[in-house]
């Protein structure tokens, strides 16, 4: 059942009310039968009344019509071979070649796809084929082991001194262990016990050049007399002693007097005693990298 509507106008375009459309089919002097809705239960009147507006409708089941117009003020015409036609809503259903309709559309055979192949969302990508296929295609490349979960927070590590290797940390070699026996460089620290600095030996000959970035602490056996020169990798606020020690026979000691900065000349000078294990000590605050505050205190020992 299809509806078929339109208006009635006259020659000076205005609507024509009351016009009387006679309604017959294609050819024929017959009153077709026409209907009020399209359930096809009730007919309607025809010839039809137009409204005020010169506007009209009725529903009619398929096939073709002549619309015959009468009114006041305007010459009787008849519309001729209106078709109505009810296309039914088939879904596609009456083509008779489902494949060959895929063809004329350009889809061919690639349209025709197994629902038996789909992934399922609930199946979070299990059903993949392989996965390391669908990881290439992604361009997530192919794995090489097991992956770190975020919520073990680091706990599925197998060894975790292998991943601090990796990872440039290594316990030893680039990190330093912690330890509250180790002083820090930085803040006050309580520190227990008693501790000893190395010492370094200092060979006995007519010059000498202490390295202070060997240690704070130095002894010096005399075996010839000797000159202290400007020591190398002075830093400024560090301190150092130098421990002499005089064999049996008295040697002196002189100084770089650029460097070593003595509160009175005379302390610079060593004990005259010649006693086996006598021992001064030339203490020293170094000022600048190249220059130091120097004390010595003789016999000691």
């Amino acid at each position: 059942m299809q509806r078929y509507q339109d208006s009635i106008i006259n020659s000076a375009g205005q609507p024509v009310s009351g016009a009387s459309v006679l309604v017959r089919p294609t050819g024929s002097t017959n009153t077709a039968t026409i209907y009020a809705t399209n359930t096809g239960t009730a007919t309607a009147a025809n010839p039809i009344t137009a409204d005020s507006l010169g506007r009209f409708g009725f529903y009619g089941t398929n096939g073709r019509y002549d619309l015959v117009v009468s009114g006041s003020f305007i010459q009787t015409t008849t519309i001729t071979d209106v078709m109505l036609e009810d296309v039914p809503l088939s879904n596609l259903g009456e083509l008779s070649t489902a494949s060959s309709a895929r063809d004329n559309l350009g889809l061919g055979s690639a349209a025709v796809v197994s629902t038996a192949t789909f992934a399922k969302a609930s199946n979070n990508l299990s059903d993949l084929a392989s996965t390391a296929t669908a990881r290439i295609n992604l361009g997530l490349g192919t794995s090489t082991g097991t992956v770190l979960h975020a919520d073990r927070n680091l706990g599925d590590l197998s060894t975790a001194a292998t991943a601090r290797a990796n990872l440039g940390v290594a316990i030893g070699t680039n990190v330093q262990a912690f330890s509250t026996a180790i002083l820090m460089s930085t803040g006050s620290q309580s520190i227990a016990g008693g501790k000893a600095f190395t010492v370094t030996t200092l060979a006995s000959t007519g010059q000498i050049t202490p390295d202070l970035s060997a240690g704070n602490n130095f002894e010096l056996s005399m075996t010839v007399n000797t000159t202290l020169a400007t020591p190398s990798n002075a830093t400024k606020g560090q301190e150092f002693r130098i421990a002499v020690f005089q064999n049996s026979t008295a040697k002196t000691l002189a100084y770089n007097s650029a460097f070593y900065k003595f509160v009175a000349a005379a302390t610079a000078t060593l004990s005259t005693a010649t006693a086996v294990g006598t021992v001064d000590v030339l203490r020293g605050y170094v000022m600048t990298t190249t220059s130091a505050e120097c004390e010595m205190r003789n016999l000691v020992s």
